[in-house]
């Protein structure tokens, strides 16, 4: 894993009221998780961006919330160096996440997790 976009949800909540405040303080919390789990300081302060969104109301998901006006986005470095803003979840998938090369001849392997004896049809991966 290379690529990090942290989704702040539910900013719609009573608890969060779409306050910055809130957003600032899981924001803080989620970027110190981050460290203690192995990932470099620098590279969670440049290139990840941590998004204040809400799935059920769609703020921030599709176009940027009316109701977090105190939201400018994030400045990101992307893995090819370049420097990308962000307002919503979208932008981050569309313009910041880059699909990893990947070698198109090589042979396809898929993980199995169960197989099926179905009497009349045969095995059933």
């Amino acid at each position: 894993v290379k690529q990090l976009i942290v989704g702040v949800n539910k900013m719609d909540s009573d608890t969060a009221g779409y306050k910055q405040e809130r957003y600032n303080e899981i924001a803080s919390e989620m970027k110190h998780m981050l460290v203690r789990v192995g990932w470099k300081p620098d590279f969670v302060e440049k290139s990840v961006p941590v998004l204040p969104i809400s799935g059920w109301m769609g703020d921030n998901l599709i176009k940027k919330s009316e109701k977090m006006t105190w939201w400018t986005g994030a400045d990101v470095i992307a893995t090819d160096g370049q420097k990308i803003h962000i307002d919503t979840l979208l932008e981050g998938l569309n313009n910041f996440v880059q699909v990893p090369e990947r070698k198109t001849d090589a042979a396809l392997r898929l993980p199995i997790s169960g197989i099926y004896k179905i009497k009349g049809v045969g095995d059933v991966l």
